[in-house]
């Protein structure tokens, strides 16, 4: 298991997560489609790498990445594509003989690209929209006895980016779209939505919530301590770097907050001490380790926490989500009631409400016994050296 931070992991680099994935088993077999609930550096991702690369019997998984997409029609264009280039379904889809009558009776023209490659090409480019020719291929095709998903990931940034683009009424006829497209998707075919931008903040603030009213949310949570045990000494024993009883439990002590993201990062500031010193990895070099973490040189791994706010929040709204953030990192923890009374002045309550519920989903802060504190002390300390300050 190799230690590659901060970027989705496959193969026998991806830690197995058995709760998660029965979870999202069980979910597909009672046919829901599910939103996927983590905030970024979870690993959703790596988890949908997992279940494309390792379906179960009877189920064929198809990845795509919507992050850049702002606007419906290239979205479903990149949709369709996705689903006749899968060679996870070519056999009992796209060479199906029912599935290319059915082809060519909705689009009338497929081109074959290279080998093994399609592309749809619309007849009447003008007049004709893919988002309804999807429609119809969902509604009509042939899943030949297999449950196809397709994984959206990203997809609450494509709805913002719309948003951004082409206004609310836009961003919700996209989102109403999805809606009826998951409703007549004939037998076997279901969706899984991520991202690391909040969907529900997202839709509510849109003031369309019955637009994913039908999903149902799956919660990927932090590692569980023997979970973050069994990890990070898989880690080091990969790297061939010896360490002592208890050294483990106190670097998870220390990271508090343990999403795989940190505990890696963490893994590495350990290994390259190793190196150079030769020396077991004990409680006092888990302190040192922690020193390093935070060096300009990991900015490259903690830079999205920051830029990641623009894409969360418009103008304004930004502007007070790091209001928030350096009055929490400056602290340390923040009773509720006097964040609320610093901030009111400047923000609406109504709007506060919002964007604190954004950062709450995003991972950057939890609420807990009334205090809002940074979920990773890793982030905070981050946060006040080079945003803060």
């Amino acid at each position: 298991m190799r230690n590659i931070v901060g970027q989705p992991v496959s193969g026998t680099d991806f830690f197995q997560r058995e709760s998660i994935v029965n979870l999202i088993y069980r979910r597909l077999d009672a046919g829901s489609n599910i939103f996927m609930a983590a905030p970024r550096r979870v690993g959703k991702t790596s988890i949908m790498y997992y279940l494309r690369d390792n379906p179960r019997e009877g189920y064929a998984f198809i990845y795509l990445p919507t992050e850049a997409i702002d606007s419906s029609e290239l979205f479903f264009k990149r949709l369709f594509d996705a689903l006749l280039n899968s060679e996870a379904v070519s056999e009992k889809v796209k060479l199906s003989e029912k599935s290319k009558s059915i082809l060519d009776m909705i689009t009338g023209k497929v081109k074959k690209i290279g080998a093994f490659g399609v592309e749809l090409e619309l007849h009447d480019a003008k007049n004709e929209l893919y988002s309804d020719v999807f429609l119809e291929l969902m509604s009509k095709l042939d899943r030949e006895g297999i449950h196809i998903v397709i994984m959206i990931d990203e997809f609450p940034s494509t709805v913002e980016n719309i948003n951004q683009k082409y206004g609310l009424v836009e961003a919700v006829r996209f989102l109403k779209l999805n809606r009826t497209i998951r409703q007549k998707s004939a037998g076997g075919i279901q969706f899984i939505y991520t991202g690391s931008i909040g969907l529900p903040a997202i839709v509510n603030k849109l003031s369309t919530p019955e637009s994913i009213n039908d999903l149902n949310q799956v919660e990927v949570p932090p590692l569980s301590l023997e979970e973050g045990k069994l990890f990070a000494k898989r880690l080091l024993q990969a790297a061939n770097v010896p360490f002592q009883t208890g050294a483990i439990e106190y670097l998870l002590k220390k990271i508090s907050w343990m999403m795989p993201f940190f505990i890696q990062l963490s893994i590495q500031e350990l290994v390259d001490i190793f190196d150079s010193s030769q020396k077991k990895i004990t409680s006092k070099i888990v302190e040192i380790a922690f020193d390093k973490i935070c060096n300009r040189r990991n900015n490259i791994h903690f830079d999205s926490y920051y830029n990641r706010l623009n894409d969360a929040f418009l103008s304004e709204d930004y502007d007070s989500a790091l209001k928030i953030l350096n009055l929490i990192a400056e602290k340390r923890e923040i009773q509720r009631n006097e964040l609320f009374s610093c901030l009111e002045k400047d923000i609406a309550r109504q709007r506060l409400d919002s964007i604190i519920e954004s950062l709450e989903y995003d991972g950057y802060i939890n609420l807990r016994d009334e205090n809002y504190s940074f979920n990773s002390p890793i982030l905070r300390l981050w946060w006040n050296k080079y945003i803060r300050n």
